[in-house]
């Protein structure tokens, strides 16, 4: 894999023809902005360092990508992951019970699901996949990325993390998940999405920034709704290394209080979550990594959440996970 490269489907551009394509070797980032440098980010979730690729970006055209990934090489797993129901339920109470004697409010439990292909993968097949998802998914971020320091993922999320114009920044505040066109948002869903909003007031006051916030609105993704809000500050005085660095990991990914969730879901997943709900994007846009998977020739290993507070119902959560996979899972026809 000596190839690497990141592939960046991005929702600004007017034209569906054009990839964001950067290559080089990952090097760490000092998280100050360059005008006119439209470097690409990767944090995976627990990592301590933002990586960028070493050669800037170019904008390419689909009919360029077979030729600029020609030796890209897809590696087989021998390690066959997921994560089972019974682990997951006990999980859940666990969380509740922590919720129960005041702990926190809120902690994000993920899971991973490991479906193997029936023949194995070939280069050709993974960019009619990657093509389908940029028309499928149009408002999300939809990314291929190979490196030999994390492998081939590939994903399609909906959350923005960091949004530059200019010297104003905008962020949301997603949590909240339905998927049953009939239901109605209840207090439990609510309460999820105030949380995470709180939490992003909370930092953009830290930093010494005056926010606007929109009212709260429903957003798909697919056939997922989620609860959002977004907020909107000015930055001229604040770099988005920083912005970013302050604003990661949400209580969309980590739960409420940060710190104490994130405390809770170390001692409980026995899954290395990797790039999943780390960040990824460029320095106009930043991403939370949602609805992605780690591709392999022999399979995918899928990631999903939920946000668990205490009105969660275990059933529920599960099912809620096994959609979110669906985002990426359908597109290999598993």
């Amino acid at each position: 894999m000596d190839n690497q490269f990141l592939l960046l489907r991005s929702p600004r551009k007017n034209s569906k023809d054009l990839l964001d394509y950067y290559s080089g070797f990952l090097v760490d980032w000092d998280g100050k902005q360059h005008e006119s440098e439209h470097k690409a980010l990767i944090k995976s979730w627990d990592g301590e360092k933002i990586r960028t690729f070493k050669d800037g970006g170019v904008e390419i055209a689909v009919e360029e990508l077979k030729k600029k990934l020609g030796d890209m090489e897809i590696l087989p797993s021998e390690l066959v992951e997921s994560s089972t129901w019974s682990h997951f339920s006990e999980q859940v109470e666990k969380i509740k019970e922590g919720i129960s004697q005041n702990k926190f409010e809120k902690a994000v439990l993920s899971r991973v699901k490991w479906v193997e292909f029936q023949s194995l993968l070939s280069l050709d097949s993974l960019l009619q996949i990657f093509k389908l998802a940029c028309t499928k998914y149009p408002n999300s971020l939809v990314y291929l990325l190979c490196t030999n320091e994390y492998g081939v993922w590939m994903g399609a999320s909906p959350e923005i993390l960091v949004e530059i114009e200019g010297d104003e920044m905008r962020t949301m505040s997603l949590a909240g998940t339905l998927f049953n066109p009939d239901e109605k948002w209840s207090d439990k869903e609510e309460r999820e999405q105030s949380v995470t909003a709180l939490h992003i007031s909370e930092t953009l006051n830290s930093l010494g920034l005056k926010e606007k916030i929109s009212e709260v609105e429903e957003i798909t993704n697919g056939s997922i709704r989620h609860l959002v809000q977004y907020h909107k500050s000015h930055i001229q005085d604040v770099d988005l290394g920083q912005l970013i660095s302050k604003l990661h990991p949400t209580p969309a990914v980590a739960g409420y209080p940060v710190n104490k969730s994130v405390q809770m879901i170390e001692e409980l997943e026995q899954h290395e979550r990797e790039l999943y709900t780390g960040f990824i994007g460029d320095t106009q846009e930043v991403y939370v990594n949602l609805r992605c998977a780690q591709i392999f020739k022999n399979g995918i290993k899928l990631f999903a959440g939920c946000g668990i507070n205490s009105q969660s119902d275990s059933e529920r959560e599960w099912q809620e996970t096994e959609l979110k996979m669906r985002v990426i899972g359908d597109l290999f026809v598993v």
